[in-house]
């Protein structure tokens, strides 16, 4: 990450109180590269931030302190340094949740990642099965699925023809 670019805009600061900004600028460490929340956490590992009678996610005031007083709609923060604690809005984008997850290394965005079956066959076009399961798509190899229904067949028909 390089050096922050976001100066501090005075009239953002006005539009939640000096109180505020003051309040919130002294729970933060602004001397690394990333500026990191120092104090109480969100379950999640996020700062977290009393505003307004409500727990608030630290980097999302920051962003209202800083860079504009509404956060996008349908949107949500990506922390591009991947340091939760970080508050620096230069270190945020905002994308959609499924932008976000893929972006990250939970399950979904892992098996994302994944272009080849066990066996080496390409998860693209004709090879490609994609099935909904409970909710959910799984991705299957039609060779790999072909080839097990031949190996079911084929030990099905031996199973008849030894009980001749």
């Amino acid at each position: 990450m390089t050096a922050t670019l976001i100066e501090p805009r005075p009239f953002l600061h006005s539009l939640l109180g000096e109180a505020v900004a003051e309040r919130f600028w002294s729970k933060v460490d602004l001397t690394g590269v990333c500026w990191e929340w120092t104090r109480g956490l969100t379950d999640d590992g996020y700062g977290k931030f009393w505003y307004n009678g409500a727990a608030r996610r630290a980097h999302r005031i920051a962003w209202m302190l800083l860079v504009a007083p509404e956060l996008p709609d349908d949107l949500v923060a990506d922390h591009l340094c991947r340091n939760r604690l970080c508050v620096c809005p230069d270190h945020i984008e905002w994308v959609t949740p499924d932008v976000n997850t893929l972006r990250g290394f939970g399950p979904a965005a892992l098996a994302a990642r994944v272009t080849h079956c066990p066996q080496d066959h390409e998860y693209a076009g004709d090879n490609l099965i994609v099935r909904v399961q409970q909710g959910r798509e799984r991705r299957e190899c039609r060779t790999c699925v072909n080839e097990q229904k031949r190996a079911r067949r084929a030990r099905a028909l031996a199973k008849l023809g030894a009980g001749r």
